[in-house]
């Protein structure tokens, strides 16, 4: 048998959308024995079944045989259909920094850099533009390979013109010694997290995850600190940020969504009083 994700993961607002879905299901279900009999055969009850529509529909993969098996039915399925279109909120796809269009030579000095509306800026500390190596190219690099007096960098991420965002993690590389790097989130200027760690001496790039991907912020600060020997270096490419998660403040269509799902319901007792 086959569940829904925990509710509690996509907070309470998903709670609120995924109680009124089963409201409208159970009503239109509960009107129709043959359709209550298509419900017992994908073997999953009303709740379960629109719960994992909306899991699988905001969260990919996409629709599974047993969503859509539970979706059958010409009057459940274009109601329920349009209770999602109420419910749920366009897909919100991760945005990659790639530094596809930096500017300059390799080796010269980088200071700030726009791209899927964000900006990238360097607080402090000393990093490069890097035409010649990247995952792929171009890139950012620094260490005592791009100045050889400054060993630490400290980047600014942030949305143009200020928002919420979370951030997912980037990838990186450490070329001749380990490198160590922190990941802070601020939210009005208020530390929010702070991971740090080692990474290990290598020239092909990693994916380094975040811990804290489910954390609303306004900025994150990379910062990376190469080995002391001369000539060490890390490189960072592909700063990988998502949509800010939803307040759990209602919205106007979780009203309009909340109302359907009672009118339904009103609706099926008023037939069955008749």
């Amino acid at each position: 048998m086959s569940h829904a994700p925990p509710l509690t993961r996509a907070g309470t607002q998903e709670l609120l959308r995924c109680g009124t879905l089963f409201a409208v299901a159970k009503g239109i279900c509960t009107s129709n024995q043959r359709r209550q009999t298509r419900m017992r055969r994908s073997r999953q009850s009303p709740r379960q079944c629109l719960c994992s529509v909306i899991f699988r529909y905001r969260y990919p993969p996409p629709l599974n045989t047993t969503a859509m098996n539970c979706l059958s039915g010409t009057r459940f399925r274009a109601v329920a259909s349009a209770a999602l279109l109420l419910a749920t909120p366009a897909l919100s796809r991760a945005q990659t920094i790639t530094f596809g269009s930096l500017a300059g030579s390799n080796g010269s000095a980088f200071t700030s850099y726009s791209e899927a509306g964000y900006n990238v800026n360097l607080l402090s500390g000393y990093i490069c533009n890097a035409q010649l190596f990247g995952n792929p190219v171009p890139d950012l690099f620094g260490g005592t390979e791009c100045n050889e007096n400054s060993s630490t960098s400290v980047l600014s991420v942030t949305k143009v013109g200020g928002g919420l965002f979370r951030f997912l993690g980037l990838d990186a590389n450490s070329q001749h010694e380990s490198s160590t790097y922190t990941f802070a989130g601020y939210l009005a200027s208020v530390s929010q997290y702070s991971t740090s760690g080692v990474l290990g001496a290598s020239a092909v790039f990693g994916t380094m995850a975040s811990p804290n991907t489910g954390t609303n912020i306004d900025e994150v600060r990379i910062t990376f600190n190469s080995g002391p020997g001369q000539g060490s270096s890390y490189n960072v490419d592909n700063i990988q940020l998502g949509a800010a998660n939803a307040t759990v403040t209602p919205e106007p269509a979780s009203f309009a969504l909340m109302g359907l799902g009672l009118a339904v319901v009103a609706a099926v007792r008023r037939k069955r009083r008749a």
